[in-house]
């Protein structure tokens, strides 16, 4: 039976034979068996040892495993089979690498079992050898930090026993021993690991010197006392500590003793092999590498490449050296996730890949290994949502290499694991993920596996999408995935689904909180009346919406999951941030942040032992308090982000009330409140950051910090660019004693300047408000004085009690620290001179302060080693030192001259060219102040140089504090300068002279682009003083054209887009607003007013407005107030607001402008008492009606007060229907208003004309039409007193003209409504009633305007009314209709003028054509042109026959506007030449013209009369197909009206009747038609149809004339109507 089981065993061994083994054990188990019975003898016990060690190498573990069991049962003897069991047994027990240490000491038991057993027999002694490699084999999972610990006691029996048995493979023992030495270093022996170091090395000295290198890696990493690290390599090598390997010398020591051979026979010392020089330099490369000494390892890898006697795995590892080495040269532009950047790193990963195969061609471990960790920390930064699959690929090839060779990378094969279950969930495959989850929670120590195992969890989550989970957790998790699948494109709302998870998290506190962004859901009785006490009720209600979020951590039930509640709500809050669903986001963070209650701490002790070694709940501790971080981040965001929805940025007061249309004190409760809310808002948000970063700073991770300081830095750009230093320093001082108290050294730029900010805000009480001045004596005594504090040192002219002597200090300090920091000693973490400058400054002004000299060396003490930076910081020192001593209020240093500081610049090897183009722009300024013309030419020669160095730095600089606008205001200044010390230097020469004025033109030119009106008109100043030498002749003039046409439009850009391109870009102009306050209500409300002419949307305009005329508080604003609010009234009803919206601010006026007298008696009182001005919705007693408008009427004795109330009705009778009451009861009222005046007007007339007959000798009469201008003009301006007096003068005659375009602007208002006037009382057939109206029209434009031609319009109006009311001999006008018809000289002369200057004009100009605003208003511009006055007194003369002269206004007109391109004009001009070639019968001429003028277009009646004119030349013109031509006209044209319809809805009254008159017009035309055939013919059947259904149109637009309140035209509808009923009866 031993003889076919040992032949089974045998076949087993040999040909892998499991079925043989089989056997085997049968007849194992048989024999077994057999024996218990008694019938047979025991099987030898060595078959039970063969096969068990032949099961355990076929995988047959349980074979094994009963093998062993039967052997042991049976009291082996103590030889070579029971050591063979025991090593049996301890591979059968050793666990998998994620296995626990007990599983790993139960293992061990047994191969120390057999090393103790065979080392006493020396027969055995191999055995140990055998044992101590499958012992090594077990334990090489826990070769690790933090596990290695567990092995020092195995592992030192395992060196001890091999010693013991003198065993002679000494390489074997070598690396064992070595890896003690790492054991006892993990597990805190060190006097143990340095006595042992040196046995070691001894033994490696001796047997093994190819071990050096590892050796010598091995104690330069574990930090071995001095004493035990003496002469490593044994080449001479100094002792090595970690301190020292960051120093370049050190390294580059160790690189010359490898590499020099004559150093190492100097010293005596055995040449190293070439193949332990590779190896030294290969491991001192990536040592080097380790400490980011580039050049080092440049050195190491060129000095192997030349040696050329490296293995292939060697030169993969060298690859993966060099890829390291380009990545720390393009570090900087690596990292900042361009697509160039990104594409480079993605080259740079492929190479590697390349390499990963060729290592494993090569089959060698270690390269490959190598490759992995180098392609892994190239994969690192791209582990992003958008850029992670591009480097799957890759990752899978890592990911299966290390599996392969079973790396004990266990960390990083579990991360790649990590990423790659992320990635293939992005993608959908879940099962893929799941797979990768699996392998990384084997692979995990600990530290992962609370994230890991929720992962798992989520996923199988989603694998049972179609099965609703028992808990509400679950039930959150699915809907958060939901939510954060959907993707941007598939255009679906989330917040549904986001606030389920929140509802399914807190089910009965999560609306309530969410719930404070409604402000629908504020109780109705809490909101009060006026917006301030809807703004304080929206405060109150958000106020105590959040505040239920308190208690529910204790209404939660207690056997809830907190630790995956708190990742639930985060996972809440980043989904809802990053699909922007605000309010969602603010509510989730609150629940959140509950958990940041301290119930998860690390101490001290364990916070140091967790950066070394973490376990699973240090671990865990650490992620849940980094999540909490990044949730106060995104809380804080949140808050930011309503702030701004607020319009109030962070940390700024809330808007004042002046500011947000609100009439309300700075007192007012409701406003107090709402304040407040603000302010708290604000400090919960910079709260939220600070505690993002003590967090970091508890758990050691200082990239929470530079997180916090990046995120309240941006958003304190405000208070930084106004110098609200102070405002800032509680905040930024902690965010400087957090990076410094964890040693922070990341993004040091930012941190110098948050150092800078500190000290600024320290010395900002001692300094001017705007620079570093520090503020005068006299001022801050009294100040500090009345702060009861004392004065205990003194500067000459700055005194400094103790606090501010401490606070200076205290700057000091932290500007010598920011010094420091930014001294770019330490390569690869230098700070941008920029930043560097910002502190010197300081620093300077520090010196100062506390009167200390600097010395003329400009030295100071921030230990800088870099020569560069300090011939730079010599020079910012210098120039701070000048600028300071500019003030002689204060301590003057001792500085070098101007030349020696010029010349020290120009020797600095600048690294920032805008840095370098202040530098010279301030030397320039401090060389022009002393009169040194060649030191100016100088300096700004070398400025100037600079344009497109700085304009390509702010592009490029990781770090810029400047602008374009900055960089061009210094290139302005610097050729100003340059021009006029150039004009000084010229001694008269013509050439220079020339050349310095272009300098001086550039220096406009780089204002311009600046957009800086100041700098833009200094320039121009200065360039018009040194042109006028050269004006004297017309060639020179000449000369000086082009430049002066290029400053006059640099001047327009520069002011006009200073106050106004913001507005007309859509931006909010507010902060350009506030700087107006202390210029007073009447020009705020000015600009305010221009900014709403000028912008360029709807919502601006209106906000616009309102604020214009909600900035008019007093009683001396009034009519400027009425004005605006009758012009606000238009516009809403122009651009089809509601009208009752219009109508009220109109309304609005009507009551300002009638209780003016009232207010004057009564005194003035604040509107705000009774009208809320923020809105066009004004809650006011608006129109008086009755007596109280007849009691009114009598208290007006004001010309300017009636002229507004006559625009006023006018334009409510315009937006009311005809056929209301209200239409023509105020148009009656403007009638009134207009008699009012003439009233008033021949009242003063006769009081002046009757002082004036007692003074003066008698005169001759004047013309009556002259007089009675005159008298008018003038009181009208009698009666307007200047706005500065409170109460009306006695009458004086104020002669004196407008001096303003706005001023002449009213009068030409006033026409536009009289006129308006006159033409809605003429539809009414009230023609008597316009006589009034036109000879006021008249008398305005005769006396105030000046305008002849325009009088001649109305003269001509007035005698055509007075020819319809059958009064032309009543007219004093008729006699001289030709006069009044003709083109006046001067006037034509005026208009030629116009076109050269408009000509001239458009050459550098780029106009607006003024078609611009046709459907904008109705309303023409402020000045009325020539040939508008001629074309509507050509209308005139052709509705009262004059064609002669009809006809030269016109063609005079045309001309005009062509040359003009207004457009406008010619249309109008061709459409009445039309209408003239009509009456001359001449139909041709007028189709073609009306071509013309359809092809220039116009508004909806030049539409109107260009239909009626083409049906009126096609009828005339008698063709065959006439009536379907009319009925094309008519058709198209109706079609034009009705599209504007429903554009312009408050039109729709006037819009209608044109298209309601032009179906009547064809309707007629139709019935006309059918009415031409000669007696006793009949019409045939289509004909009678045509006429039936004209007469139906007729029937209908009777209809609608009549409900439009056209009388005239609904008679006229019927009359035809009826003529085609009597033409249908006659067949």
């Amino acid at each position: 039976m031993d003889l076919d089981i040992r032949q089974y065993l045998t076949k087993a061994n040999e040909q892998q034979d499991s079925g043989a083994l089989q056997s085997a054990y049968s007849l194992i188990t048989e024999m077994t068996a057999a024996e218990s019975g008694g019938r047979t003898p025991r099987a030898a016990p060595e078959l039970y040892v063969l096969c068990a060690e032949a099961a355990l190498q076929l995988g047959c573990l349980e074979i094994s495993a009963a093998c062993l069991k039967m052997y042991f049962e049976g009291n082996p003897p103590a030889n070579q089979f029971l050591c063979r069991a025991y090593l049996c047994q301890g591979q059968q027990k050793s666990p998998p690498a994620t296995g626990s240490v007990e599983d790993f000491e139960e293992a061990v038991l047994y191969f120390l079992k057999a090393i103790e057993l065979s080392k006493h027999e020396p027969r055995y002694h191999f055995m140990v050898f055998n044992a101590s490699v499958l012992y090594f084999q077990t334990v090489r999972p826990l070769l690790q930090p933090g596990r290695r610990l567990h092995l020092v006691s195995s592992l030192r029996q395992v060196v001890q026993s091999l010693e013991e048995v003198a065993d002679q493979d000494h390489s074997w023992r070598a690396e064992l021993m070595m890896h003690l030495i790492e054991s006892l270093v993990d597990s805190g022996k060190m006097e143990d690991a340095g006595s042992f170091g040196k046995v070691t090395e001894e033994f490696i000295k001796t047997h093994t010197a190819h071990l050096y290198p590892k050796l010598f890696t091995l104690l330069s990493q574990s930090k071995p006392p001095p004493s035990s690290c003496r002469h490593v390599l044994n080449i001479g090598l100094k002792e090595i500590n970690e301190e020292e390997l960051t120093k370049k010398a050190e390294l580059e020591e160790i690189f010359h003793q490898l590499v020099d051979t004559k150093a190492s026979t100097s010293l005596q010392i055995t040449p190293i092999q070439p193949a332990d020089r590779v190896a030294f330099l290969l491991e001192l490369a990536v040592l080097a590498l380790q400490v980011k000494h580039q050049k080092v390892a440049a050195d190491c890898l060129k000095k192997l490449k030349s040696t050329g006697e490296a293995s292939i795995s060697q030169r993969i590892i060298m690859e993966c050296v060099n890829c390291e080495i380009n990545l720390l040269k393009k570090e900087a532009k690596m990292n900042d996730y361009s697509k160039a950047s990104v594409e480079a790193r993605l080259k740079e990963i492929g190479k590697l890949d390349q390499w990963l195969h060729t290592a494993v061609r090569e089959g060698d471990p270690r390269s490959m290994q190598a490759v992995c960790a180098t392609q892994w920390s190239f994969c690192l930064p791209l582990l992003q949502h958008n850029l992670r699959k591009r480097i799957k690929t890759p990752l899978l090839r890592v990911a299966q290499v290390l599996e392969d060779i079973q790396s004990m990378l266990l960390e990083m094969r579990c991360q790649v694991h990590s990423e790659l279950a992320v990635i293939e969930e992005e993608e959908g495959r879940l099962e893929a993920s799941l797979t990768h989850l699996q392998k990384a929670m084997l692979l995990d120590n600990g530290t992962q596996r609370e994230s890991l195992s929720s992962a798992f969890r989520l996923l199988q989550l989603r694998q049972t999408l179609y099965q609703t989970p028992s808990w509400a957790e679950d039930k959150a998790a699915m809907l958060l995935q939901q939510a954060r699948d959907i993707k941007p494109e598939d255009n679906t709302d989330s917040r549904p689904i986001l606030v389920a998870v929140g509802l399914l998290l807190a089910p009965a506190d999560f609306q309530m909180v969410l719930d404070a962004d409604n402000t629908s859901k504020i109780p109705v009785g809490s909101i009060g009346s006026g917006p301030a006490a809807q703004l304080s009720a929206e405060a109150q209600h958000y106020s105590t919406s959040v505040q239920k979020v308190d208690g529910h951590l204790a209404r939660q039930a207690e056997n809830a999951d907190n630790t995956e509640r708190m990742k639930l709500w985060a996972t809440l809050v980043k989904t809802a941030r990053k699909q922007e669903v605000w309010d969602v986001c603010r509510t989730a963070c609150r629940f959140c942040l509950l958990y940041d209650n301290g119930r998860w701490k690390i101490s001290k002790t364990d916070m140091e032992e967790c950066l070394h070694s973490c376990d699973g709940s240090q671990s865990s501790v650490r992620n849940l308090l980094r999540l909490l971080a990044e949730i106060h981040f995104i809380n804080a965001e949140a808050i930011v982000q309503k702030l701004q929805t607020k319009g109030v940025q962070l940390n700024s007061p809330a808007v004042p009330l002046q500011e947000r249309g609100v009439c309300l004190s700075d007192e007012d409760p409701h406003w107090i409140i709402y304040r407040d809310w603000i302010q708290a808002l604000s400090d919960y948000a910079t709260s939220g950051f600070l505690r993002a970063a003590e967090l970091g700073a508890e758990i050691r991770e200082p990239w929470l910090a530079a997180n916090a300081a990046i995120y309240l830095w941006n958003y304190s750009s405000h208070l930084l660019a106004a110098g609200e230093y102070q405002r800032l320093l509680p905040t930024f001082q902690k965010l400087v004693e957090m990076p410094r108290e964890t040693e922070y050294t990341g993004n040091r730029a930012l941190f110098v300047l948050l150092c800078d900010a500190v000290a600024r805000g320290f010395i900002q009480p001692l300094c001017g408000p705007d620079s570093g001045e520090p503020a005068l004596t006299g001022d801050m005594g009294k100040n500090r004085a009345e702060k009861g504090m004392e004065k205990a040192a003194s500067v000459q002219g700055v005194f400094l009690d103790p606090t501010a002597l401490h606070d200076v200090r205290k700057a000091l300090e932290l500007c010598d620290y920011a010094l420091r920091m930014s001294n770019c000693n330490i390569s690869g973490e230098t700070v941008p001179i920029a930043a560097r400058k910002q502190v010197v400054a300081t620093w300077v002004q520090l010196k100062r302060l506390l009167h200390q000299q600097i010395g003329s060396k400009l030295d100071m003490d921030d230990e800088c080693q870099n020569e560069e930076v300090s011939a730079m910081t010599r020079v910012l020192v210098g120039v701070e030192m000048l600028q300071c001593n500019r003030n002689p209020r204060h301590m003057e240093f001792s500085v070098p001259s101007l030349s020696t500081l010029v010349s020290m610049a120009s020797e600095c090897s600048w690294s920032d060219a805008v840095v370098e183009l202040q530098v010279w722009c301030q030397l320039a300024a401090f060389c022009h102040y002393a009169n040194d013309h060649s030191l100016v030419l100088c300096c700004t020669k070398n400025a100037l140089q600079l344009e497109e160095a700085a304009a390509k730095c702010l592009s490029t600089m990781p770090c810029v504090l400047y602008g374009l606008s900055a960089v061009n205001e210094m290139l302005s200044s610097a050729a100003c300068l340059s021009g006029l010390s150039l004009i000084h230097e010229t001694g008269g020469e013509l050439h220079s002279y020339r050349e310095a004025m272009n300098i001086l033109l550039f220096s406009v030119s780089y204002a311009e682009k600046a957009e800086n009106p100041a700098l833009c008109v200094a320039a121009a100043r200065h360039y018009w003083n040194t042109c006028l030498p050269l004006t004297h002749t017309p060639e020179q003039r000449c000369q000086l054209k082009e430049p002066l046409e290029k400053i006059l439009s640099a001047l327009v850009n520069t002011n006009t887009k200073h106050s106004k391109v913001k507005a007309r870009l859509g931006e909010s102009v507010l902060m350009d607003m506030q700087k107006l306050q202390h210029e007073g209500e009447q020009c705020c409300s000015f600009m305010w007013h221009r900014a709403a002419l000028c912008a360029g949307n709807m919502t601006q305009k209106l906000t616009c407005y309102q604020k214009s005329i909600s900035s008019l508080l007093s009683a001396e604003t009034r009519w400027q107030k009425a004005s605006l609010l009758l012009e606000f009234g238009e516009w809403l009803y122009c651009h089809n607001f509601p009208k009752a919206d219009a109508q009220q601010q109109v309304q609005w006026a009507i009551d300002i402008l009638l209780h003016l007298e009232t207010k004057q008696t009564e005194g003035p009182e604040d509107e705000s008492k009774t009208r809320n001005t923020s809105s066009e919705k004004c809650e006011s007693l608006v129109g008086v009606h009755g007596s109280s408008f007849t009691q009114c009427l009598s208290n007006l004795r004001e010309v300017q007060c009636l002229d507004s109330l006559v625009q006023a009705h006018t334009l409510l009778a315009v937006m009311a229907d005809r056929t209301s009451p209200e239409y023509q009861l105020n148009l009656l009222r403007a009638y009134t208003f207009v008699i009012l005046i003439w009233q008033v007007s021949m009242a003063v007339v006769c009081e002046i004309s009757s002082d004036l007959e007692k003074n003066q000798p008698p005169q001759p009469p004047p013309s009556a039409g002259s007089k009675k201008g005159k008298d008018k003009g003038k009181g009208k301006k009698v009666k307007d007193p200047p706005p500065a007096e409170d109460k009306p003068k006695p009458v004086v005659l104020d002669q004196a003209l407008p001096s303003t375009p706005e001023a002449w602007a009213r009068y030409t208002q006033s026409l536009f409504y009289l006129n308006l006037l006159e033409k809605e009382l003429h539809s009414l057939s009230l023609r008597h009633l316009t006589l009034p109206i036109l000879h006021l029209a008249e008398a305005f434009a005769h006396d105030l305007l000046d305008r002849r031609s325009l009088s001649d319009l109305y003269r001509l109006r007035i005698v055509r009314t007075c020819c319809l009311l059958g009064m032309e001999t009543h007219s004093p006008y008729h006699e001289k209709l030709m006069n009044l018809s003709r083109i006046q000289e001067q006037e034509q002369m005026g208009s030629h003028k116009a076109i050269v200057l408009s000509q001239e004009r458009r050459s550098f100009l780029n106009q607006k054509a003024k078609t611009d605003e046709i459907a904008a208003s109705w309303r023409p511009s402020m000045d009325v042109c020539a040939q508008d006055i001629w074309l509507d007194k050509a209308e005139v003369c052709l509705s009262i026959g004059l064609y002669q002269p009809a006809r030269q206004l016109l063609t005079e007109a045309y001309l005009v506007a062509v040359e003009l391109g207004d457009q406008i004009a010619m249309a109008r001009s061709l459409l009445s030449l039309a209408i003239l070639a009509c009456d001359e019968q001449n139909h041709a001429q007028a189709l073609i013209l009306l071509d013309k003028a359809q092809a220039l277009g116009g508004d909806e009646e030049f539409w109107y009369q260009l239909t009626l004119t083409k049906v009126r030349a096609v009828v005339d013109q008698g063709d065959q197909d006439a009536q379907t031509k009319i009925d094309q006209i008519i058709k198209q044209s109706c079609g034009a009206l009705k599209l504007a319809l429903e554009q312009r809805v408050n039109r729709h009254p006037k819009l209608t009747f044109l298209i309601t008159t032009l179906e009547m017009r064809g309707a007629i035309e139709c019935i006309h038609a059918t009415d031409s055939i000669e007696p006793g013919e009949t019409h045939c059947t289509e004909a009678v149809q045509r006429l039936l259904a004209a007469c139906d149109t007729l029937r209908h637009c009777a209809s609608g004339f009549t409900k439009l309140n056209y009388r005239e035209q609904a008679a006229k509808s019927n009359a035809e109507c009826a003529h085609g009923l009597r033409l249908v009866s006659q067949e």
